[in-house]
């Protein structure tokens, strides 16, 4: 099953001082829309997203870990995982949401691997033209 993962951001100004302050100040700033799609349907859909405290956290599964293992997305906001990734085996992965649309998606670890690949590098070249950002996912966020 072939998934999406697309957001918007928004077009506000942040202050130069949070900007450069590239702390947790700056991942609160980072709202925006976040949707995920399956070939039929949204599966989860939110407004006001810490966007770029999600890809952080993507990044360090993707990167660091491989996407060897579960990932579990609990954001400063809220107490309980709003994105859950579980493999089910070695290729078979389910993803599921406190905020999905309809029942957890399955689907092949590659598939689910590309979505995340793509929405960090998109949402990497957003941030630098928007808002000047680069290289964020080197930022030593405490998280």
């Amino acid at each position: 099953m072939k998934i999406q993962i697309n957001y918007m951001l928004p077009r506000k100004v942040i202050a130069e001082d949070v900007l450069a302050a590239r702390g947790i100040e700056l991942l609160c700033e980072i709202e925006g829309i976040l949707t995920i799609n399956s070939e039929s349907h949204v599966f989860f859909e939110v407004s006001e997203i810490n966007l770029l405290e999600l890809a952080v956290h993507l990044h360090r599964w993707r990167y660091e870990h491989s996407a060897s293992r579960d990932f579990v997305y609990i954001s400063i906001e809220h107490d309980e995982p709003i994105l859950v990734f579980s493999h089910l085996n070695e290729e078979q992965w389910v993803i599921d949401s406190i905020w999905r649309k309809c029942e957890a998606l399955q689907v092949e670890r590659h598939e689910l691997i590309s979505a995340v690949e793509v929405f960090l590098v998109r949402l990497d070249a957003d941030l630098e033209k928007q808002y000047k950002l680069k290289s964020w996912p080197d930022y030593d966020y405490e998280l």
